[in-house]
């Protein structure tokens, strides 16, 4: 069979299927699937916390009665599984669906996770399709989350790593405290505000933009292909690398020891605290920066954009 006839087929096929659903669907066939809200009762002690679940959107939320519980919509096909072994709160998802279910089925569905003390050891986040909400009165001793479709906000502080990947969905950190920051999206924003991190930060975005609004930090390095990337308030001890292949970046009232900021296209606007010895290039586009010849280095070039840089007035006490 020819490669046309072969693409022929398959479209038809997909048709008469389309219309065969719709079939259902519009003569009562194919009734929408409905859910009962279920509470999983968790009694045995735990320090660890794991989640893989298809198709839920999970909150974490203190409890009010001190109690452990999963909150979950369910139904007879689908519906999650809760254990605790070894110390380790479990919770994995039973799908036993045909296709015709999934087609009856909205997504993301809603399960929150009620935790009845504020601090524990790891949080190990899985999320195929759906959002994770994380409060912001916990604290771990390491975070990792890691979401295929859907929005990842996280609260809660680290003693040691938050790592957070997203592959289509945005990230947001707000009021987080750690030792160490890994945020990675493929499509999708990544926003951080009012954090505190005595080591490294990495961000790196394949597509989005990426808004830092206050944050101190030892290092922050960021890598992106295409997003604008805007910083304000952040204060970094050691070193500020960016690398943007197409996207404007934009400081305002910031500062490092040392600064090294590259972009092919897109242009660089930069606010600093305290002065610097710069060496800034653009092959298209124009350059002013301070003609200063003190304080640590500030490395600037884009292939085609405009930089500017000037010192942000800071007030007297």
């Amino acid at each position: 069979m020819k490669k046309g006839a072969i693409i022929t087929a398959i479209v038809l096929l997909t048709v008469g299927l389309l219309i065969f659903v719709g079939g259902l669907f519009a003569g009562g066939s194919l009734p929408p699937m409905t859910y009962e809200a279920m509470r999983y009762s968790v009694n045995e002690p735990f320090t660890d916390i794991h989640i893989d679940t298809h198709e839920m959107n999970i909150e974490f939320i203190l409890s009010e009665d001190g109690t452990c519980s999963v909150d979950s919509a369910v139904t007879e096909k689908f519906y999650p599984n809760v254990t605790v072994r070894d110390g380790v709160l479990t919770v994995t998802t039973v799908d036993e669906r045909t296709w015709v279910d999934r087609l009856m089925m909205s997504a993301d569905q809603p399960m929150q996770i009620r935790l009845p003390g504020t601090a524990y050891r790891t949080l190990s986040v899985e999320s195929h399709t759906g959002d994770v909400t994380v409060d912001s009165r916990f604290s771990f001793d390491n975070v990792q989350i890691t979401a295929s479709t859907g929005d990842v906000t996280c609260g809660a502080s680290a003693e040691n790593a938050i790592e957070i990947t997203a592959s289509t969905g945005d990230i947001t950190l707000d009021g987080v405290r750690a030792k160490t920051v890994s945020l990675v999206v493929s499509t999708g924003r990544i926003a951080v505000r009012s954090a505190s991190v005595s080591g490294d930060v990495i961000i790196n975005v394949s597509t989005g933009k990426t808004e830092i609004d206050s944050l101190t930090c030892n290092t922050l390095k960021s890598e992106g292909s295409t997003g604008r990337m805007t910083l304000t308030d952040v204060i970094v001890k050691d070193t500020l690398r960016i690398k943007r292949s197409t996207g404007d970046l934009t400081l305002e009232r910031c500062d490092a020891e040392t600064l090294s900021i590259e972009t092919s296209t897109g242009d660089v606007t930069a606010s600093l605290l305290s002065e610097k010895m710069f060496d800034a290039e653009t092959s298209t586009g124009k350059v002013s920066v301070p003609d200063t010849q003190s304080g640590g280095k500030c490395e600037i070039s884009t292939d085609t954009g405009d930089i500017l840089v000037q010192y942000a007035i800071v007030p007297q006490p």
